[in-house]
């Protein structure tokens, strides 16, 4: 027992609260820090909003994606009509299913480039948006011909433009498809290996007709040299038969004047 008695531990026993109190004291402010320097702090959202890519929900941004896209299937519908060469007059089953190949194809290429930004095309959709930008091209090239001024444009800022030089970043379409070769899509991969034999079948078909024209030819000629042999061979043997038949005549005679 101190020469205090009971203070000292009175003493003891009041630092206590207040040491509990100093440490809940510096816990609150660790987890003031800790908020402050967290990842939901609302600057470090205010930037990342700012910094994060708009949405592709406004009209003019939509409208150039549409332009994009439009552009997109018409260079790839004229690509695989020039690599197919079908007739687009003809009606038979082949060439429309080909056709109807192709335009698969190109509403699947046009799907998975913009899935992510525009509604999905059907097959029809497709075929109705080519032929609508074919027939606005073919507007524009008539009034650019009767109007020497008309295939110039002014942009916003007033600076003149030329359509055919358009800014508008649009891959080629080699090279998409040959992205498309390091990873391709069982379904693409299904539908272009199915469009490549429609291809080869037809050109396998057209080299046979040929070949069967040139035996039809051949026959034509053997037959042809066959009969003028025949003829020669023919000619041959009169001759022959005549000059021994005047022989013998000539022989008998003799023989009987002789006698």
């Amino acid at each position: 027992m101190s020469e205090h008695g009971g203070l000292e531990s009175d003493h003891v026993t009041a630092a206590a609260p207040a040491n509990s109190t100093t440490d809940s004291v510096q816990q609150s402010q660790s987890f003031i820090a800790s908020l402050c320097s967290s990842p939901y702090d609302l600057s470090t959202v205010k930037s990342n909003e700012s910094d994060a890519p708009h949405s592709p929900i406004f009209c003019d941004t939509t409208y150039q994606l549409k332009k994009e896209r439009n552009d997109y299937v018409v260079s790839l519908a004229e690509h695989y009509m020039e690599r197919i060469c079908f007739d687009s007059s003809s009606r038979s089953a082949q060439v429309n299913a080909e056709r109807h190949n192709m335009w698969v194809k190109v509403a699947h290429l046009t799907n998975e480039k913009y899935a992510d930004l525009l509604n999905p095309l059907g097959v029809e959709q497709t075929k109705k948006l080519f032929s609508n930008c074919k027939r606005r091209r073919r507007l524009r090239l008539g009034k650019s011909e009767d109007s020497p001024l008309a295939s110039l444009s002014v942009s916003p800022d007033g600076n003149t433009v030329d359509p055919n030089m358009s800014t508008d970043a649009m891959p080629s379409l080699d090279s998409y498809l040959t992205s498309n070769e390091t990873s391709p899509h069982p379904s693409l991969q299904s539908l272009v290996h199915d469009l490549d034999l429609t291809v080869e079948i037809k050109e396998l078909r057209r080299q046979m007709a040929e070949r069967d024209a040139e035996v039809a030819r051949l026959k034509r000629k053997i037959v042809e040299q066959a009969n003028d042999y025949k003829i020669r061979i023919n000619s041959i043997a009169d001759i022959l038969k005549n000059g021994t038949d005047r022989k013998v005549s000539e022989d008998i005679r003799t023989y009987l004047n002789v006698s």
